[in-house]
């Protein structure tokens, strides 16, 4: 994440708060969750590293913060109780419990969020309760009281030097699929891109901000789109509204990148990324392998219903071709998964792994019946109901890698082209 920051605006702003002449600068990046980062580094325009504030430091800007919100609100902060703001530091400043992160992070109405536990304010008087309840009854500021709860504000300070700056900062998560109820079925056989969105709260805070989304090892990229939720979702579904502001988009298979800039309100932005699975390494032994299936059952079943084919091997030598139909496919199905595979990458591919897997399965039950020595015209059925299935398990395959691989193509040719959207708010 690039941003550019406008000093001169900055040094105005400080001014006009009552800070004169400031040497130098403090701004916050972004919004994180409240847990240790995987790997995260912060530079200036010249590489040069920056270094945050401490918690306490950054826990007494967020206080500052909410405070400022609840004097938006006609709320006069100065008559909080010393209890009131101590609580709503102790909120801002410690880790929200699990439970409580859920609530939040499922609540679509100031009512349900009623139930933090972590936001109760104890051995209080009747006047302290009064106000706290009154207080969290805005919506806007039980909305910034619980995006507080469960993140944090890293914030850098530089120095208040009359020339645009830029900041870059680098994160690398690992982000767990835990869900996938929400996939269509177009996306789960791989037939559709799936969407995932990364949680961008830069975006507004800086004159231009551009983000780099690179796509994990397998997986690459085929859209993206930045959007905003806006306000409480009470009931229904949200609907997506063109905001009127636009951005600069470019996509490779490698990494989506997204530009903004002028925007005036800042936080709830995501950069929604499509995605689907490469198929280099999956295509050939998956093809492959449900094509030899569909030829050997096929062939197999011609030969018993013409010249009792099948029964004769079974009966003189039956143990070399049941090897050579259970031992191939299941080879070529082992090869199908990696250990090192990135998690979005066997998500994408599990259904189309499975119907591999099937054609096994479907060869197997074709070498039982053949050690089982059914009857002429039988043995024949249960060949060719098998060598079918395999069959149109290869048309499925073939249809479903075509359809990504011209996808592929298509990111590979327009990768060099920028493209403008309008931000979308939901």
């Amino acid at each position: 994440m690039s941003l550019d920051i406008d000093v001169i605006d900055l040094v105005a702003r400080a001014e006009a708060s009552g800070i004169h002449a400031p040497s130098k600068l403090f701004l916050p990046l972004t919004l994180f969750e409240k847990r240790l980062l995987i790997d995260f580094d912060v530079v200036d325009s010249t590489g040069k590293t920056l270094s945050l504030v401490t918690s306490d430091e950054d826990s007494h800007a967020a206080l500052a913060v909410i405070l400022a919100t609840a004097d938006s609100l006609g709320v006069d902060p100065s008559g909080f109780s010393a209890g009131m703001v101590a609580k709503l530091y102790d909120i801002v400043r410690n880790s929200p419990d699990p439970v409580d992160a859920a609530i939040i992070a499922n609540a679509s109405s100031v009512e349900q969020r009623q139930y933090v536990s972590g936001w109760n304010l104890r051995n209080a008087s009747r006047a302290e309760e009064i106000a706290w309840r009154a207080v969290f009854a805005q919506p806007n500021f039980a909305g910034r009281v619980a995006e507080f709860t469960t993140h944090y504000m890293p914030i850098v300070s530089i120095p208040a030097e009359p020339s645009p700056q830029v900041i870059k900062y680098r994160t690398v998560e690992s982000e767990l699929i835990t869900d996938t109820s929400g996939w269509t079925w177009g996306e789960r056989i791989g037939w559709d891109r799936v969407y995932f969105a990364v949680a961008t709260p830069s975006i507004g805070r800086a004159r231009r901000e551009h983000v780099r989304i690179d796509a994990p090892r397998g997986v690459f990229a085929v859209s993206a789109d930045v959007r905003t939720v806006t306000g409480e979702a009470e009931q229904g579904p949200l609907t997506p509204q063109t905001s009127g502001d636009t951005f600069l988009g470019r996509v490779t298979p490698e990494r989506a990148l997204v530009y903004t800039q002028g925007r005036t309100e800042s936080g709830g932005h995501e950069v929604v990324v499509g995605f689907r699975p490469a198929v280099t390494g999956f295509r050939t032994p998956a093809v492959l392998g449900a094509l030899f299936s569909a030829l050997i059952l096929l062939a197999g079943a011609a030969g018993q219903w013409v010249r009792g084919f099948l029964g004769t091997i079974a009966e003189h030598s039956a143990e070399p071709a049941v090897a050579l139909l259970i031992v191939i496919p299941s080879l070529l199905a082992a090869y199908l998964v990696r250990e090192e595979e990135h998690e979005i990458r066997s998500k994408l591919l599990a259904i189309p792994r499975y119907f591999v897997g099937g054609t096994s399965v479907l060869t197997l039950i074709a070498a039982i019946a053949m050690i089982a020595q059914f009857s002429g015209h039988t043995l024949a059925y249960v060949w060719v109901v098998c060598g079918g299935l395999c069959f149109l398990t290869l048309c499925f395959l073939a249809v479903v890698c075509w359809r990504i691989a011209r996808s592929h193509q298509a990111v590979v040719e327009r990768s060099y082209l920028q493209f403008s959207k309008s931000i979308e708010e939901w």
